[in-house]
């Protein structure tokens, strides 16, 4: 067989750079953990009415999201921030949710003394949350972080380098109504980034600041659908901000802390309970409940405040501050 010509050979290394830069030019890819589950489907937006057999919208559910801990000595501290924005953005973008904003939280933290430390003790974030008027209080950390570099080569004459960034983030949701953690998960997320280059022209691999925040998007949307689920078995509920008397019509008036960016509509009858002492468990001291007294029934009239917020009238019985307001109406007692 003849020798291949020098023209020949240089047809050929040109060649061979161009489909190995095309093949290893940079690219980004974001995977979620190897065998994770199948995202599960979003909670249906419609459920039984009790004892009615009826359908009821599904409102949203108001929840306080705290800021993330870093507990991985490789990471950055802005990782925990990304993590929690990331979080904040999913629930949102969920449709099912209200988001407490941050420095409501903040404030209140600061004016009870407490940091966020605090509120990985479970009863004391079901303290604050019952302070904010939620349903649950969501903490989570980014418990590892790390960064791999990879390299290979083509014949000695083109090179590839990558990075993959892999993360781990644990999440809880505490139940503000008895302190106890309702769901608790770990996601894992990994991102990669590769660049290629041929006789030495090509891409330089330098850190991708991105990939952090990709490979804690991948980790938190390894679980984000197992926590919405979780998050929309909890029954909906809002608190009673005020009670007031017209002085023209002497009608009794509440205004509650939702309104109709939760789904509330005017019209929507809503039933007022009262929130008694709490329910312990004898073993272990923990709450396990509240006891509850219908006290009264009210009408949806008016939303105020860019909707966030209700008006509504009281039809029979009585209201107080405080108490609580619910779709379901009281069950029959045997």
């Amino acid at each position: 067989m003849r020798a291949m010509a020098p023209k020949v050979y240089r047809i050929f290394f040109a060649v061979a750079g161009v489909i190995f830069i095309s093949a290893c030019g940079t690219a980004v890819t974001t995977t979620v953990e190897k065998g994770a589950k199948e995202k599960m489907k979003a909670v249906s937006e419609e459920e039984a009415a009790p004892g009615k057999g009826a359908k009821v919208r599904a409102l949203k559910k108001r929840v306080a999201v705290v800021d993330f801990e870093m507990k991985s000595k490789l990471g950055r501290l802005q990782l925990a921030s990304d993590a929690t924005d990331i979080l904040i953005t999913e629930l949102v973008k969920s449709g099912k949710f209200t988001v407490i904003e941050r420095d409501k939280l903040n404030a209140l933290l600061k004016e009870q003394r407490l940091g966020l430390s605090d509120l990985v003790n479970p009863r004391t974030a079901a303290r604050i949350g019952r302070l904010l008027g939620v349903n649950a209080i969501i903490t989570g950390a980014v418990t590892n972080f790390g960064v791999k570099l990879k390299g290979g080569s083509f014949l000695g004459l083109a090179q590839s380098k990558s990075q993959v960034a892999e993360a781990e983030v644990d999440i809880r949701v505490v139940d503000v109504e008895t302190g106890k953690i309702l769901f608790a998960d770990r996601g894992v997320g990994t991102a990669q980034t590769s660049s290629g280059s041929f006789l030495g022209v090509g891409s330089a691999q330098t850190f991708d600041l991105a990939l952090a925040g990709k490979a804690l998007r991948a980790a938190i949307s390894n679980l984000v659908d197992r926590l919405v689920r979780k998050l929309g078995e909890l029954p909906w509920k809002a608190s009673v901000a005020s009670v007031r008397r017209s002085k023209n019509t002497g009608k009794i008036y509440l205004y509650l802390n939702a309104g109709e960016n939760e789904g509330l509509q005017k019209g929507d009858v809503l039933y007022i309970y009262a929130k008694g002492e709490p329910i312990e468990d004898p073993d272990t001291g923990e709450i396990i409940g509240y006891e509850e007294e219908y006290i009264g029934k009210a009408k949806v009239v008016k939303f105020y405040g860019d909707n966030k917020y209700a008006k509504a009238r009281l039809l029979s019985g009585k209201a107080l501050k405080g108490a609580v307001v619910k779709l379901e109406p009281p069950e029959e007692e045997e």
